[in-house]
């Protein structure tokens, strides 16, 4: 199975369109999320997308009780395009600040089964603030739970700020601690989730060693793009397509992955990186741990 995720930026652009479809047939790809649509670029990415195979098609504008609260920050929704049967989920199982920035959907695959693909836009914490903590927040506590089907958590993430080769990051939060709601909100869902069977794609094929980045933001290299995975789908192959990004297609560099079911895969944490980041305290580690709990039981995280 081939998957693509790629934040097309801005809606695409009336000139970047073509061309970013013709990129996405090119890939042959199975699956393809996109993020950063408007209501105006939306109709030619399902044209496009069915056009070139990917008939099965969801986007968040359907989904959304009114479209004329997606204005300003808030004009961005995402896609997801399939070969095969795909059937939306509603959008209330998030509870996010923006329920337009999480699409998802249940996709039929042939020998295979369900599987479960999650397509979100985080909010940019420069310019909404602690929306995008209360979104990422929202999404691991929805996430954060045992599955009946094999998942997917794919997209552009806005974290994190940095990755070292031994498999530590800093989030844009600061210094970790048990009190940092902020680096808490991102840490969890780039490294917690592996506890519950949705694991980094591209870092369990290449490791932490292989730098890598999915956008140039200020002249830094950020990986931002992600997709997160159940153990049962095994990447085989997983690559940062800059081509595009330099072509100026996007700003963002479409992530490419190949994947080969392995039924013998248990949900488990074994062959993650390990976040080394946080507190190294017991202390710290049971105050964390007492923290998740609340925001799982609903309660304020601080």
């Amino acid at each position: 199975m081939k998957l693509l995720s790629w934040n097309i930026c801005a809606g695409g652009g009336a000139k970047r369109r073509p061309q970013q479809l013709a990129a996405i047939a090119e890939a042959g790809a199975d699956i393809v999320a996109l993020q950063e649509l408007t209501i105006a670029s939306v109709d030619d990415y399902r044209d496009g997308l069915a056009a070139a195979g990917l008939g099965h098609v969801i986007d968040s504008f359907a989904l959304a009780p009114s479209l004329r609260r997606l204005v300003g920050p808030r004009r961005y929704g995402q896609m997801i395009a399939s070969r095969w049967p795909l059937t939306a989920m509603p959008p209330t199982e998030f509870a996010i600040p923006w329920r337009e920035r999480v699409l998802s959907g249940v996709v039929s695959v042939p020998g295979f089964g369900k599987l479960e693909i999650h397509n979100t836009h985080v909010p940019p914490g420069a310019s909404n603030g602690w929306t995008k903590i209360r979104h990422l927040e929202g999404v691991f506590k929805r996430l954060a739970t045992a599955a009946s089907v094999p998942r997917i958590l794919l997209g552009d993430f806005n974290t994190p700020k940095l990755e070292h080769p031994d498999g530590r990051i800093e989030t844009w939060g600061g210094v970790p601690s048990e009190d940092n709601r902020w680096d808490i909100g991102e840490r969890n869902v780039l490294t917690k989730l592996a506890s519950h069977d949705l694991h980094d794609a591209f870092r369990a094929l290449h490791g932490y060693e292989q730098p890598a980045f999915s956008i140039v933001v200020r002249g830094s290299a950020r990986r931002y793009d992600h997709v997160l995975s159940s153990r049962v789908l095994r990447p085989v192959m997983a690559e940062y397509v800059h081509l595009h990004r330099e072509a100026k297609l996007s700003d963002h560099a479409p992530l490419m992955i190949h994947f080969k079911w392995d039924s013998k895969a248990t949900p488990s944490r074994v062959g993650t990186a390990t976040d080394r980041s946080g507190p190294a305290s017991a202390a710290a580690r049971g105050q964390l741990a007492a923290r998740r709990q609340a925001r799982r039981s609903g309660r304020s995280p601080r």
